[in-house]
């Protein structure tokens, strides 16, 4: 993570290096913020400052300021690191964020029924709860740009005749698997920058995919495949 906020940091600097290169070989840019200025200048020495000039004064340097893309990439990655430091921040102000709200899945099945299942719509953000109705298991597959996510097999029993998938797209945030005791797993994973605890094993990921697959001697098993892919993030994958 430390290596991630030096290279926002490096962007961020570059980016305000490129913005006044921009604005001083720009005419037009240059001619607004000269102007913009000695508008603000000029109001604030005078003994009857006027409103008027000191608002104009701001229009003119914004205006010149943010008709440069150097701007907008600078506007982007700083608000990429806000969202990046309320997700990964300690303590009781990270309550209030929306997507640090946990979105908990619990799945309990029943026979498949051939009828096909209803639509579910994906979250955009954590705090939703799924468990409270007994549906025909079905594979999971959903996007969320931001929220932690736990999605909990323990009740669950599946099919042995066919392949069970797991497929999650996420944005930012942690996700947890809990997965039955006896299931074999197959773990598909690809983030950016995160965490791996897949059992009693630690991967550290940059930019990286990782595949994993846990069974017991016998072979006989239920499996189910666990695709991820995620920006920023940890991802635990464990027996319950």
């Amino acid at each position: 993570m430390r290596f991630l906020w030096c290279l926002i940091a490096i962007i961020e600097t570059a980016s305000i290096a490129f913005l006044g290169w921009q604005i001083v070989t720009d005419p037009m840019a240059l001619i607004l913020v000269v102007v913009g200025t000695l508008l603000l200048v000029g109001g604030h020495h005078r003994q009857s400052p006027r409103e008027g000039s000191r608002i104009f004064g701001m229009i003119f340097i914004a205006i010149g300021i943010t008709m440069n893309s150097a701007f907008w990439a600078f506007f982007v990655i700083t608000l990429l690191a806000i969202m990046l430091l309320l997700t990964t921040m300690g303590g009781g102000l990270h309550k209030w964020v929306p997507w640090r709200r946990k979105q908990y899945v619990h799945f309990k099945t029943t026979a498949p029924s051939g009828t096909p299942p209803p639509m579910r719509k994906s979250p955009w953000f954590g705090g939703t709860t799924i468990g409270e109705t007994t549906f025909p298991w079905d594979d999971i597959n959903f996007v969320s740009l931001y929220g932690d996510t736990i999605v909990d097999l323990g009740n669950t029993l599946l099919p042995e005749d066919q392949d069970n998938f797991i497929m999650i797209r996420k944005g930012f945030g942690r996700t947890r698997i809990l997965v039955p005791v006896g299931v074999a797993i197959e773990l598909d994973h690809s983030v950016v920058f995160g965490t791996v605890q897949f059992l009693d094993e630690t991967y550290h990921l940059q930019n990286e995919r990782l595949q994993l697959h846990h069974q017991d001697a016998d072979g006989k098993q239920r499996t189910i495949k666990i695709v991820t892919s995620t920006l920023v993030g940890d991802l635990e994958v464990r027996y319950v």
